[in-house]
This record gives C-alpha cells, structure tokens and sequence, in this order.
C-alpha cells in the first residue's frame, strides 16, 4: 500500500513521524505545491494522501483511480472538495480530538474574563500612559 505525506512541513521537524501501520511504500514531501499536476503526479498510484493545507480539487480526485483514504492532518477540511470525495469513493477524515484540552481551557479563559470585566480593568488602568494630560477617565 502506498501513502503519501504532501506537506510534512507544516509539523515540527523535531515530531517523529513514521510510515503508517501496513504500508510498504511511504513518501513524504516537505511541501507540495498547489497545483494540478504537481499534487496529481505526487499521489500517482497512492491508496493514502495525508495533507494538512494543499487543496485537493474535484479535477485532481479524478484523476487518481487508486486513492481511497484523505487524512487532513488538521481539523478543517476546507481545503478538500468533500462532494467530490464521495463521488469518487474516497474517504475523508481529519485529526479526532484535536484541541480538546485547549478549546475547553480558552472558553472557560474567556467566559472568566468576561464576567470579571478584565478587558475594561486593563483599559481604566492604562488610560492614564495612554492619554497623558487628559482629565477623562474611562467608564
């Protein structure tokens, strides 16, 4: 089975990244660039695209008989023409549970500062640098 990575440069070059279980031939890319016939000739013979930013157009999914799996290495999937993926039988996922610590600790962050009114405390307490001389406080 073949598996292609187009854009192993938008992970850390420090992040290990091995061939997936169960395929022989694994390529990668340090990036990939957005066209037709770049994208169509590096998945040429793949079963496995895995992308995380290069558009993946319903004219090159036509032109790729053998793939049948597109892993997004990211959570949106804007970059690939999920319609077209289903008329050509080519399954598409992203990265389950992406951020699942992070987005929960940013909307309690947010719900936090916005009934402790910080926005409005760090604004009373810089207008004085801000606008020296002036005799208006803000609310």
């Amino acid at each position: 089975m073949k598996a292609v990575f187009l854009d192993r440069n938008t992970f850390s070059p420090t992040i290990e990244l091995p061939a997936p279980a169960g395929v022989t031939d694994w390529q990668v890319f340090e990036a990939t660039a957005n066209d037709t016939a770049t994208v169509v000739a590096r998945l040429q013979g793949a079963q496995i695209a895995i992308t995380n930013k290069v558009l993946m157009t319903r004219e090159i999914l036509a032109q790729l008989p053998d793939l049948r799996l597109i892993q997004v290495a990211a959570t949106g999937i804007n970059n690939i023409d999920a319609e077209a993926c289903k008329t050509h039988g080519v399954q598409l996922c992203n990265v389950a549970g992406y951020s699942t610590t992070t987005v929960p600790e940013h909307t309690f962050a947010m719900m936090l500062a916005a009934m402790l009114r910080t926005h409005h405390r760090r604004h009373r307490l810089l207008w004085p640098r801000q606008h020296p001389g002036s005799r208006r406080r803000p609310l």
